[in-house]
């Protein structure tokens, strides 16, 4: 995007030291999602570097540390939501190293 290229934006470090995504005019309802989402990413990163573990993070409405750190949310919300989120990593990297262990 125009934007975000005049102020040298490239990546979600450059998100981050910016303070986020600047707001941009006559930008789309699709357009304006998908820079929440890349924002959201520019801050999860920070806490992983797992995309998709992030994806499903965003999906559940968290978009910073802030939510993460339980800002406003109960204890039992955040077991709630993270515990098949984690299950779901887990599960994941099990399935990629049974498939390492069996390729050596």
């Amino acid at each position: 995007m125009q934007p975000l290229k005049k102020k040298k934006i490239k990546t979600l470090n450059d998100i981050r030291r910016n303070g986020g995504i600047p707001p941009l005019k006559d930008l789309s309802a699709k357009d304006k999602e998908a820079l929440h989402k890349i924002n959201a990413h520019a801050y999860l990163s920070l806490v992983s570097d797992d995309s998709k573990l992030n994806q499903k993070l965003i999906d559940k409405g968290f978009t910073g540390i802030a939510e993460i750190a339980g800002i406003g949310t109960s204890t039992q919300e955040h077991i709630r939501i993270f515990v098949p989120v984690i299950e779901d990593a887990w599960m994941s990297a099990s399935k990629h190293i049974g498939m390492l262990r069996h390729a050596l």
